[in-house]
C-alpha cells in the first residue's frame, strides 16, 4: 500500500485558521484594553478628587474587565481559559495603579 502525501490545501487552511484567530485575539485585546486603561484613569482622577468609593469601584471594574479580557483572549486562541500567570499579568496595571500614589 502506498501512502498518499498530505494535501497542501489542508495545511494552508489550518495555517489560515491560526492566523485568523491570532488577528482576532489582537484586535479584541487592543480594543478591550482601552477600557481597562480608561477605568484606571478614572479611578485615579476620582481618588485625587477625594471620591474614594467611586475610585474603588473604578479600580474594581478595571480588574474585572482585565480578567474578562484575559479569559476571552485565551478562548479565542483555543487555550485553557484560566492561567494564573496570564491573569496576574492582566491584573498588573490595576494593582500598580492602586498602589501608586
Amino acid at each position: 500500500m502506498s501512502e498518499q502525501p498530505e494535501s497542501p490545501i489542508g495545511n494552508d487552511m489550518e495555517s489560515l485558521e491560526i492566523v485568523r484567530r491570532r488577528v482576532l485575539a489582537v484586535g479584541f485585546l487592543s480594543i478591550i484594553l482601552h477600557g481597562v486603561v480608561a477605568l484606571i484613569w478614572l479611578g485615579i482622577i476620582y481618588r485625587n478628587d477625594g471620591r474614594a468609593s467611586d475610585s474603588f469601584i473604578m479600580f474594581f471594574m478595571s480588574g474585572v474587565l482585565a480578567i474578562i479580557t484575559c479569559v476571552g483572549t485565551r478562548v479565542i486562541l483555543k487555550r485553557a481559559p484560566w492561567s494564573t500567570l496570564w491573569i496576574a499579568v492582566s491584573l498588573a496595571p490595576t494593582v500598580i495603579a492602586v498602589l501608586w500614589r
